[in-house]
């Protein structure tokens, strides 16, 4: 029997086989041999058309397996994609075996395409059908038509007339398949109802978007509103926040904070604005603030005190007029912090590192550009902050294979950045075997490391899962190894 074009050489065996019935009964009696052999006929229009025997027997076996919970997740939606990439093809061999109901209307579709479309409708679908010879679902309370929309998609994987409906029926596709957690059809109907916003409607729909999580619509809301020139700039803080900076406190300004103030979860401030009586105002007014940035200030203003007990984010990068009792000030005021950015402070004093330990919470910190930090700093880093699961200190350059020794302490680390710095093989080593957790490994520019040494810190690094080598001193040789002995590796 010929072969679906570009099956791979280990399947040839199966040309041997004289009919379709012969094909499938060899195939399913191995998911790992079928849902790859099954990929590859759908590939290939002409083979399934060819051999249609095969497809219907095979599509309803496996949908029968679905219903039954007999086929992992994964592999279900490997099959249901390859028939939504070519349904015009296979609809006729499609069997409809789910029965969805909505008052008085009935839709027939095919339990694989309906179940795998989501994780929630994955699980809705256990719950009501597995192993129901005759599965059916009841829906209350469902646009009929809106229903009909979602189940093209769960069929096809397209909606290619979307875009001619009007905004009212847009707004409900969007808010049902953000129910159902279909994706790809939320991401289209955002993108669809761009064209609807307006200086009139944007605020609301940006607090709507933000509220439900519809990204797509929320940074297009966003970008409207920067483009006012209202001397703000509102960007996206995921998955449920907006950050808004301020250029001036003028009338434009304060007009856009009162209209978004209750969701706003991140506040910027430059220059002068934190020395002006604004500044306290609006930050007594945001109950669901998180984080602050008053980066490139001027001075500590009496104001900071101000700043509410419960923030969890600072940004300090660039504060020329931070010392360390200004940090312990700060640290008093807002004692909860768990993120922190002292970026390109190179006038902090050693002393003023030990003032970390009043930060019982912290899990981040970024010290980059702090071009005075030695080993000693490092050391008191390392011990006044030992939770520590996201750590940056690109470009400090005074720290030595003796600091960087410490590091292993930080036990918790997921991430960290040594991007520009002048670590080495030893504790580079120290760092993948004794930092279990840690998964994202930055050595831009890191010209001390060598092949040996970043091949033995992937191999203990169990936990490594995104590493950046650009412009490391690593040969060719060795990146492939690297590939060899971790074949998911992301090369960042």
């Amino acid at each position: 029997m010929l072969m679906p074009t570009f099956l791979p050489k280990e399947f040839s065996h199966l040309s041997t086989l004289e009919t379709d019935e012969e094909l499938f009964e060899k195939v399913k009696s191995n998911l790992f041999l079928f849902v790859p052999f099954f990929v590859t006929a759908a590939d290939d229009e002409t083979w399934s058309e060819n051999h249609p025997v095969f497809m219907r027997i095979a599509l309803k076996w496996v949908s029968t397996q679905f219903t039954n919970d007999s086929i992992p997740f994964e592999m279900a939606k490997t099959v249901a994609d390859a028939i939504r990439a070519h349904y015009q093809v296979l609809e006729p061999q499609i069997p409809v075996d789910l029965t969805c109901r909505s008052g008085e209307h009935t839709f027939e579709i095919n339990s694989l395409l309906f179940g795998t479309s989501s994780d929630f409708l994955h699980d809705f679908f256990l719950k009501e059908c597995v192993g129901k010879e005759h599965p059916q679902i009841q829906f209350k309370g469902l646009d009929w038509n809106v229903f009909k929309t979602l189940a093209e998609w769960m069929c096809t994987g397209r909606l290619e007339t979307l875009w001619k409906r009007e905004e009212v029926y847009l707004w409900k596709v969007l808010r049902q398949s953000s129910v159902w957690g279909l994706q790809a059809v939320s991401e289209l109907a955002q993108e669809i109802l761009r064209r609807y916003l307006n200086r009139t409607n944007v605020f609301e729909h940006l607090i709507l978007s933000n509220e439900q999580e519809w990204h797509a619509l929320k940074q297009a809301c966003c970008d409207l509103i920067n483009d006012l020139n209202l001397s703000i700039k509102i960007s996206d803080r995921s998955p449920i926040g907006l950050c808004l900076e301020f250029f001036e406190f003028n009338r434009h300004a304060l007009g856009v904070f009162e209209r978004i103030q209750k969701s706003i979860t991140h506040l910027v401030f430059s220059q002068t604005l934190t020395e002006e009586a604004p500044f306290s105002e609006i930050l007594a007014k945001c109950p669901r603030l998180r984080g602050l940035d008053i980066s490139r200030t001027r001075i500590f203003s009496e104001r900071l005190s101000d700043i509410p007990a419960h923030l969890e984010e600072l940004d300090l990068s660039m504060c020329g007029w931070l010392t360390s009792a200004y940090l312990n000030k700060l640290f008093k005021i807002c004692p909860q912090l768990v993120k922190l950015n002292l970026s390109s402070n190179s006038q902090l004093p050693p002393g003023g590192w030990s003032e970390l330990i009043h930060l019982p919470a912290l899990n981040f910190l970024e010290i980059s550009r702090c071009h005075q930090i030695g080993d000693d700093e490092l050391k008191l880093i390392v011990k006044a902050a030992p939770l520590l699961v996201d750590f940056r200190l690109e470009e400090c350059t005074k720290i030595t294979d003796r600091g960087f020794l410490h590091l292993p302490l930080l036990t918790k680390l997921t991430t960290l950045s040594l991007a520009r710095c002048e670590v080495g093989d030893v504790p580079l080593i120290e760092i993948g075997t004794k930092c279990l957790f840690l998964q994202t490994l930055d050595l831009t520019r890191c010209e001390n490391v060598t092949d040996r040494g970043l091949l033995e810190t992937v191999r203990q690094a169990k936990s490594l899962r995104a590493i950046n080598l650009t412009h490391c001193a690593i040969s060719q040789g060795a990146q492939q190894e690297l590939k060899r002995i971790r074949p998911g590796l992301i090369f960042l």
